[in-house]
C-alpha cells in the first residue's frame, strides 16, 4: 500500500541535555504501537533527504529553526538522535531562540519529541506483528514498512496542555472543541488582558546566558493559554 501523505508522530522520550556542550540526545521514534494503531518500523525509515539538511525545529514551525542534527542512529526498536543548539551570534540582541529551547528541555518542561515523515509503504499487520511490537493498550492496525523522515522538533506538550486545561476550565474551550468566542473577547485575553489563575504562584524557568551561565526568567501563563487558543482557532501553527 502506497500512500502520499506527510504525517507527524510525537512520543514523549527520555531526553538528556548537556548544556555546555549544547546537545541533547533524545529518541526521536520507536517501534510501539502508537495512538493511531501504527507502528513505524526504524529500520525502514530512509533519512537520506533529512540528512541533506539536518534542520531541527520548535514543534514543527518552519520559520523556527533551534538546533542541527548531529546524527541519527537507526536501532532496530528505536531511532535516537543528537541535536545541537547553537550558541548566540555575537552582536545578536533580543532572544535566541535556541537557549530558550535548550532551558526549556533542560528544566523538563519539554519532554516531547515530534518526527514529520512521509508514508513510502503500510501494510496489514500479520499476527507475528501482533506478537512482536509493544504496545501500551492500542491495537496494531497497521505497520509503516518504509517512509522518509523529513524533519523532527521538540514539542512541548505537556506545557500546552496545561495551558489547554486552564483555557477549558475557565470556559474558553466549548465541549465539542469549539472555541468559546464570548469567553474570550470578556477576558479580554485577545487584548493582552489579564488572565487570573486560581493558582498564582511563580512559576519560573532557567534560561542559560550565551555564557553559559543561567539566569530565571517568569513564565507567562496568560501568555500560554492564549497562544494555545490561538492555536485552536488556526491562527498559531
Amino acid at each position: 500500500m502506497n500512500k502520499q501523505t506527510t504525517a507527524k508522530k510525537d512520543y514523549t522520550s527520555n531526553i538528556q541535555a548537556d548544556i555546555p556542550s549544547r546537545t541533547v540526545l533524545s529518541i526521536i521514534s520507536t517501534s510501539t504501537v502508537d495512538e493511531e494503531g501504527e507502528v513505524i518500523l526504524p529500520r525502514g525509515v530512509q533519512t537520506n533527504r533529512f540528512e541533506k539538511s539536518p534542520v531541527v525545529f520548535w514543534n514543527h514551525d518552519y520559520a523556527d529553526p533551534v538546533g542541527t542534527a548531529e546524527y541519527v542512529k537507526i536501532n532496530d526498536d528505536n531511532i535516537m538522535a543528537s541535536t545541537y543548539f547553537p550558541p548566540r551570534p555575537e552582536g545578536h540582541e533580543g532572544e535566541w531562540r535556541p537557549d530558550a529551547v535548550l532551558a526549556l528541555i533542560s528544566a523538563g518542561l519539554c519532554k516531547g519529541v515530534s518526527i514529520g515523515f512521509s508514508y513510502i509503504e503500510t501494510r496489514e499487520p500479520t499476527q507475528k506483528d501482533r506478537k512482536q511490537f509493544k504496545t501500551t493498550g492500542n491495537e496494531l492496525r497497521r505497520v509503516v514498512s518504509k517512509s522518509r523522515l523529513l524533519e523532527y522538533s521538540f514539542a512541548p506538550l505537556p506545557m500546552n496542555e496545561d495551558a489547554l486545561v486552564v483555557a477549558v476550565q475557565r470556559g474558553f474551550v466549548n465541549k465539542d472543541g469549539t472555541i468559546n468566542e464570548k469567553a474570550v473577547k470578556n477576558c479580554r485575553l485577545e487584548n493582552g488582558g489579564l488572565l487570573k489563575l486560581e493558582q498564582e504562584e511563580d512559576r519560573r524557568i532557567i534560561l542559560p546566558k550565551s555564557n553559559n551561565s543561567l539566569r530565571i526568567k517568569t513564565i507567562d501563563p496568560e501568555k500560554m493559554t492564549r497562544l494555545e487558543i490561538q492555536r485552536l482557532q488556526g491562527r498559531v501553527y
